[in-house]
């Protein structure tokens, strides 16, 4: 009786058990949902506030872009020694890709303490909703994660339908920047690439090519933007920790006079964290985008 019974536990564990893969082809196999949550990337903070689960958080990675929203959580960066992080007794470090590749000693060590270490970042915008529900099961939130992709979608949706309604005539050409110094545009997948097809805008640098692979930037040279001088009608800058640049900067940049969007003074920023955090901020990019290329039809959010 006894074997049974402990057969019948070792199955019922099994069935219950959650597993996710991160973004390094880490297997993460859990019971039960961490309760200790570091979080190395403002993105992972946010979603898991988003989901209800900010009481988790022990500590979180500076946010440049709103140094204030977490201010009473303390605060960790991957340049902190493992001991720092060791002594917080976090049962899981949420961190990203780049950092899983440049401090993997540490992880080593992290992870030998007992610590689970999850690298997660989606780099193109249909990698959203894995990224969201794998969040969501590490933090006990995967009905919220589900409900979570669940409305992005229907307001995604009410956004293409309005979009719809735009004549193909009133469709406008659209440089979009992610980095002024050395010219860099949005990849193919990427999240703002996306947010412009969604819109319906005509994207100039529609054929730029990633930086590298899995990048979400890509080279566009100053050559190629003035090629397309006639039928750039607006001028979009991502402003934020990646591209620190004024209105300013864009209009005195040599030879961007011959650009329309420069000559009809429609240059304008918008913060990198809506158009490039993948979370549901993503909506209020699309609305903010919409309301600066076609505000006849973006007049109030639905």
């Amino acid at each position: 009786m006894k074997i049974l019974w402990l057969v019948a536990l070792l199955i019922s564990s099994h069935l219950y058990a959650l597993e996710i893969e991160d973004q390094n082809g880490n297997k993460i196999i859990f019971d039960k949902p961490f309760k200790r949550v570091i979080s190395l990337y403002p993105a992972h903070t946010d979603l898991i506030d988003d989901l209800g689960a900010g009481a988790l958080l022990i500590g979180v990675s500076i946010d440049l872009d709103n140094p204030d929203k977490f201010k009473d959580i303390p605060t960790y960066s991957y340049y902190d020694n493992a001991e720092k992080f060791i002594s917080a007794k976090p049962d899981l470090i949420l961190i990203r890709p780049m950092i899983a590749n440049k401090f993997k000693g540490m992880i080593d060590l992290l992870k030998s303490r007992g610590i689970e270490v999850v690298s997660l970042q989606p780099s193109t915008y249909q990698e959203l909703p894995t990224y969201w529900n794998k969040i969501g099961k590490l933090v006990g939130k995967e009905e919220a994660s589900t409900r979570y992709v669940e409305s992005f979608e229907n307001e995604v949706a009410k956004i293409k339908a309005k979009v719809a309604s735009i004549p193909s005539e009133n469709k406008k050409g659209l440089f979009f920047e992610t980095r002024h110094k050395d010219f860099l545009t949005t990849s193919p997948g990427s999240m703002p690439y996306t947010i412009i097809e969604i819109l319906g805008v005509k994207n100039i640098a529609k054929d730029a090519k990633s930086i590298r692979n899995g990048s979400t930037v890509a080279p566009y040279e100053i050559e190629k933007i003035l090629s397309h001088a006639q039928d750039i009608d607006v001028y979009i800058a991502q402003n934020g920790a990646m591209n620190r640049v004024s209105e300013e900067d864009i209009y005195n940049t040599p030879g961007f006079k011959a650009i329309n969007a420069i000559k009809n003074k429609h240059v304008y920023l918008i913060p990198e964290e809506i158009v490039s955090r993948p979370t549901k901020k993503l909506l209020d990019g699309m609305w903010a985008l919409g309301q600066i290329i076609y505000p006849n039809y973006f007049k109030e959010r639905i």
